[in-house]
């Protein structure tokens, strides 16, 4: 993360440094102190997407440290072949180091504890804090500008919203990570419970400002339940000797549920995408006529430069040239006492 955010800002700044360059190849002699007041406006904003991009893989890595799983008991039939005995078990991502021993120990409590209370706890809570505190700010276009991405796309009831999706992820990576200590049957069952509740609340709060967007949400949730009772169902009968086809059935359905939420997701994420490059056109189209109606502007030679228009543009001003002239024919009809039909 730490090298994406770096590479990101990196390139932010190589696109300003060639913007001034630009600008000033042009003769608009733009400072250089105001390029890098713009570079820096931005950090915040990159640093915010980058940390919700990797936050998930963040949050299993500090919580990896923990996770120990037991290999060998004292108890059983061949009690005298358990040499790997050790009391808290041994580390998942290297199982020759026993927990609570040795190096792990000190990374565990220098490293693992600090990580896990700052991104499984301080997240969330700074996302809610740093929301609550500013909710009198949402509107305003400094704040939106550096902390629009964590509230813009919910409705204003649900400002806070980024927060319970932090938590959510919380819950989903730890479950993931300690689930092999509680057995795959209660880990599925876990999961489920988490599914649903998402669900539920999804659906008892609908979030989201547009409505492709929250069904997105809930058709996720739906596909994700769906994997995890055929999940349940496959650990439930592996003691029966199911039949292969019924596994292959339950997982083409599966399968196929999976491909057409992504199709319809890309469908909708398509659509919300043509939506707002319509806004931005009408926006600049509005924002043309606007100054063409505060007069034409001049250049920094004193010649006059008018902005070539749009084909909406012309279009719209092709009517009102052509009403303005018949408006003018019928008033000289009336002049020359030429009856008007």
């Amino acid at each position: 993360p730490l090298v994406m955010f770096v590479a990101v800002v990196s390139m932010q700044a190589f696109l300003q440094a060639v913007h001034w360059l630009f600008t000033l190849h042009k003769g608009c002699q733009q400072p250089l102190w105001q390029t890098a007041v713009r570079l820096w406006d931005r950090v915040p904003v990159i640093a915010i997407v980058t940390l919700l991009f990797f936050y998930p893989g963040l949050v299993r890595a500090a919580l990896s440290f923990f996770a120990c799983y037991p290999v060998d008991s004292q108890s059983g039939l061949y009690a005298q072949y358990a040499v790997a005995d050790a009391a808290c078990g041994y580390w998942q991502y290297d199982m020759w180091q026993a927990c609570w021993q040795g190096w792990h120990q000190k990374w565990a409590l220098g490293l693992g504890v600090p990580f896990t209370l700052l991104l499984c706890g301080g997240v969330p809570t700074g996302i809610l804090v740093l929301l609550w505190l500013s909710r009198n700010r949402l509107d305003e276009f400094q704040f939106r500008r550096h902390y629009g991405v964590l509230y813009r796309l919910y409705k204003c009831h649900c400002f806070c919203w980024e927060a319970v999706v932090a938590f959510q992820l919380v819950l989903l990576v730890l479950i993931s990570v300690f689930g092999p200590n509680v057995g795959p049957w209660h880990e599925i069952i876990l999961l489920n419970l988490v599914f649903i509740v998402m669900l539920f609340v999804q659906l008892m709060f609908k979030p989201y400002k547009f409505g492709r967007l929250h069904n997105i949400a809930v058709f996720a949730s739906l596909c994700l339940n769906a994997t995890a009772y055929a999940a349940l169902s496959f650990a439930a009968a592996a003691s029966r000797d199911v039949e292969l086809v019924y596994k292959e059935v339950v997982g083409a359905v599966v399968l196929a549920l999976h491909l057409a939420f992504i199709l319809w997701a890309a469908y909708c994420v398509a659509v919300l995408v043509k939506q707002l490059f319509t806004r931005l056109q009408q926006r600049r189209t509005a924002a043309r006529l606007s100054q063409r109606r505060r007069g034409p502007k001049e250049s920094k030679r004193g010649s006059i430069v008018h902005p070539p228009l749009s084909n909406a543009e012309t279009a719209a001003l092709a009517g009102v040239l052509a009403g303005v002239a018949a408006g003018k024919a019928v008033a000289q009809q009336y002049r020359d006492g030429v009856p008007v039909s």
